[in-house]
């Protein structure tokens, strides 16, 4: 019985979510549905090619390369909300936009809020590249992590989502015991890349991509329900 209920509870949950996706998309500007439509479909490297620029120059041609053709640069004047600009900005870091996203979400992660979140995954896909105050993006990405704290329900979800991976190194064994520990897959991000493990870095890279539709999922379930939309526990 409990059992019954139990799965009645998660199809319901998934019915309100689906209309809840659809109306928050409905609120998203076309530009942003654009940009959905690109992330949506591709697979996130675990880190950056160039550095980001910060808004000191503007991006170079290299950098433009790598963007989307006829990719349309949001400010935080087109996008009205914290909410929608944390939404906004994850669709950017989906398409290794970390300029574009970064400049969305500045202004609005003080609070440890989802645009913390954004903010400190941005970070960490800039990996060992010097950024903001001379620091790396590892390092900023735990300063944010800091800022965000232990409670996003993204951490509730990340640990089954490991238990459920087929091979999981020894190093990131206390991630799939739980709680989550975004400080440690900081870490072993950092490791994979600096020494090119290739078992880790697909580890990583697949851990990355869940977080990232986790993420957004959680950011649209948001503006389609309300600031306290949430999935089953």
């Amino acid at each position: 019985m409990l059992k019954r209920r139990k799965i009645l509870l998660v199809v319901f949950w998934l019915i309100s979510t689906t209309f809840s996706l659809t109306m928050a998309l409905s609120l998203l500007s076309p530009a942003a549905k654009e940009l959905e439509g690109l992330a949506l479909r591709r697979e996130l490297p675990l880190r950056v090619a160039l550095p980001m620029t910060y808004g000191r120059h503007p991006l170079t041609d290299a950098h433009k390369a790598l963007r989307p053709k006829g990719l349309r640069r949001l400010t935080a004047d087109d996008v009205s909300s914290p909410l929608k600009r944390a939404a906004v900005a994850c669709l950017y870091v989906g398409l290794d936009c970390l300029d574009e996203a970064h400049d969305l979400v500045a202004g609005d992660s003080g609070e440890g809020t989802d645009a913390a979140y954004v903010h400190a995954v941005l970070h960490r896909r800039e990996g060992p590249l010097i950024g903001e105050l001379g620091l790396t993006g590892y390092q900023n990405a735990r300063y944010w992590f800091g800022i965000l704290g232990n409670t996003h329900p993204a951490f509730q979800r990340l640990p089954r989502e490991i238990e459920a991976m087929a091979a999981v190194p020894p190093e990131a064994l206390p991630l799939r015991r739980g709680p989550w520990d975004p400080d440690l897959f900081v870490a072993l991000c950092e490791r994979a890349v600096r020494a090119n493990d290739a078992n880790l870095l697909a580890f990583c890279r697949a851990v990355q991509q869940r977080e990232w539709e986790i993420l957004y999922a959680h950011l649209i379930a948001k503006m389609g329900g309300g600031e306290n939309a949430k999935g089953p526990q």
